[in-house]
């Protein structure tokens, strides 16, 4: 097993049988110099994250290994229920540009799966993610809102009625271990197979901290493109993080039909929030909670 990447792993993994490589990935020949004439039987890719990134998967490797997975997104999707992978099948999304000129990450991981199928040389398959929970998130998708509403006792949710699908940190990391002996190809939905409502969300943050949560909508107008779904949250961070304005959930019966069975989000998300240290939980150790085991309009209200 080699692992390529700018930053050395943790010493346990050092101290194990795993190679090494030190690679900038914004380098072409950097990656190229680094991984020279080497063959590899399965490439699991977590930071392919637009065209220029595929393009130089495409590039360096061709023909030399023998299947591609890549950390694709949920966000490939536009905004509904219940999305299945055939609804958008690898290297058919459409592009939208943002006005700015900039590529949105959506936008980047529609232009790396639509990049893969036109140009690489071997089977591939784009893993498109919900949006993944868990103790060690550097994102802090649930700490830092949770830490807000301790504090502020409200939040920021376009619609509280919408339904999102999650993924919990863990299944996504077996599930790629699983895939390991599988040959699927084209892409894969991995989420949990409920799609809570963005109130039943605050609802168990609500139970988890003890207090309740006032529901406010952010002010302005939202976002008109359907592939631009979390774009007032990337405008403004005070609102939540997994806020959407509709539906938003993805079908993982795919996953299901080959055997792979991700836990519904009752029997992670509770978890999450009483071990994270947003509530006073714990935590692991090193992470940031516990696991499985604009302006803004008047009061609406309260969960």
């Amino acid at each position: 097993m080699t692992v390529a990447s700018r930053r050395e792993p943790p010493p346990a993994v050092r101290r194990s049988a795993v190679v090494f490589v030190p690679i900038d990935r914004r380098d072409p020949r950097s990656v190229a110099g680094s991984l020279g004439s080497r063959r590899f039987d399965l490439v699991y890719d977590q930071l392919c994250f637009d065209g220029a990134d595929a393009r130089l998967v495409c590039e360096v490797f061709g023909s030399r290994i023998g299947r591609y997975v890549f950390a694709s997104s949920q966000a490939v999707y536009p905004a509904g229920p219940n999305q299945r992978e055939g609804d958008l099948p690898p290297g058919t999304a459409p592009l939208e540009r943002d006005p700015s000129g900039q590529a949105a990450y959506s936008e980047g991981k529609r232009e790396a799966e639509n990049t893969v199928v036109a140009n690489l040389q071997c089977p591939s398959l784009a893993v498109r993610f919900a949006q993944i929970l868990g103790p060690d998130d550097p994102a802090g998708r649930l700490e830092r809102p949770v830490s807000r509403m301790i504090r502020s006792g409200f939040a920021l949710v376009e619609n509280p009625d919408a339904r999102v699908s999650l993924c919990d940190s863990d299944d996504a990391a077996r599930f790629l271990d699983w895939l390991l002996d599988r040959e699927l190809n084209g892409a894969v939905n991995a989420c949990s197979p409920d799609a809570p409502s963005l109130r039943e969300i605050l609802r168990q943050i609500s139970r988890a901290i003890g207090s309740p949560i006032e529901v406010r909508r952010p002010g302005g107008a939202p976002d008109p493109g359907p592939y631009r779904v979390h774009t007032r949250w990337e405008q403004d961070d005070r609102i939540f993080p997994l806020s959407v304005a509709a539906d938003w959930s993805m079908d993982s019966s795919r996953a299901l039909g080959e055997g792979f069975r991700f836990a519904p989000t009752c029997e992670w998300l509770p978890g999450l929030l009483a071990g994270s240290r947003a509530v006073g939980g714990a935590g692991p150790p090193g992470g940031s909670g516990g696991g499985r085991g604009s302006s803004w309009t008047s009061y609406e209200s309260s969960i």
